[in-house]
């Protein structure tokens, strides 16, 4: 078996990948298309609307386009991340967005939320899960993977999943290796996994390096605020009154509490 080169490095990023940036559209086309829905529904009441109405409207678009000049163009314009967002594309994006929005309104309240929030979370989840940049030095066996270190040293275990061009990495290490930043999931492109998989093959029969032994403190302390969370969520099931508004804010506030709970359950899993 050859060895594997030196250094392996890789990108899989929106600006190298066309599903990225389809997912990347399909999320930002449904916030531009709030805005889209809004502007039309502003424009019917100010064609049909009073004199009063028609100018806060005027007003209120004139302080939108001054928001958006001022603040929001040079903040996209900055961020390097969106630098794979085309205007004309996003702009169409934006067009089906605003039918997205439209479709979420005539299906009940909750249900129509959880389908506007789903159209914008699954496929931004998808491009955070996906997206991958990393550095294998295969002779001093160090990696880094989106900005963070792997410790190749104290690596246990590698389990292997092929996801079309991807190989999608499930990492183990060893008591006191990792912490609650440590990548567990690695993905590499196919055509850098094959050398990568040496080099973690050459890890996990190496002798582990000695780790101090994580404090149980702060294990415990994670899991008692995870329950904490989840059952704060509990709570608002039984005592939120009804009524199809009240079942909204439930549901959002079942979202917001219950993730927060389950991160802190699974940061107590993986801490040390």
């Amino acid at each position: 078996m050859s060895s594997p080169p030196r250094r392996i490095g890789w990108s899989f990023e929106p600006d190298d990948s066309r599903l990225l940036r389809l997912l990347s559209y399909c999320s930002f086309g449904v916030l531009g298309g709030m805005w889209v829905f809004a502007v039309v529904v502003a424009a019917s009441l100010f064609l049909r609307g009073p004199l009063p109405i028609r100018g806060l409207l005027a007003a209120g678009f004139l302080f939108a386009v001054f928001v958006w000049l001022t603040h929001l163009r040079p903040l996209f314009e900055a961020d390097g991340r969106l630098s794979h967002l085309e205007p004309r594309w996003l702009f169409v994006a934006s067009l089906f967005g605003g039918g997205a929005v439209s479709l979420t309104l005539g299906v009940g309240t909750v249900l129509g939320f959880l389908l506007l929030l789903g159209f914008i979370a699954v496929p931004a989840v998808l491009v955070s899960a996906l997206q991958s940049t990393g550095d294998i030095d295969a002779e001093k066996r160090t990696m880094t993977y989106r900005g963070r270190e792997v410790p190749l040293d104290g690596l246990s275990g590698v389990r292997r999943f092929r996801l079309g061009g991807l190989s999608l990495h499930w990492f183990s290490y060893a008591p006191g290796a990792s912490n609650v930043t440590t990548p567990r999931f690695v993905v590499i492109p196919t055509d850098a996994a094959a050398d990568a998989k040496r080099v973690f093959a050459a890890a996990v029969a190496a002798e582990p390096s000695d780790f101090e032994r994580p404090n149980p403190a702060v294990r415990y302390a994670l899991a008692a605020f995870g329950v904490f969370f989840l059952g704060f969520a509990a709570v608002l099931v039984v005592v939120m009154p009804g009524g199809e508004d009240a079942a909204v804010v439930e549901t959002y506030a079942l979202l917001v509490f219950g993730f927060v709970g389950v991160g802190f359950l699974g940061a107590a899993a993986v801490h040390g």
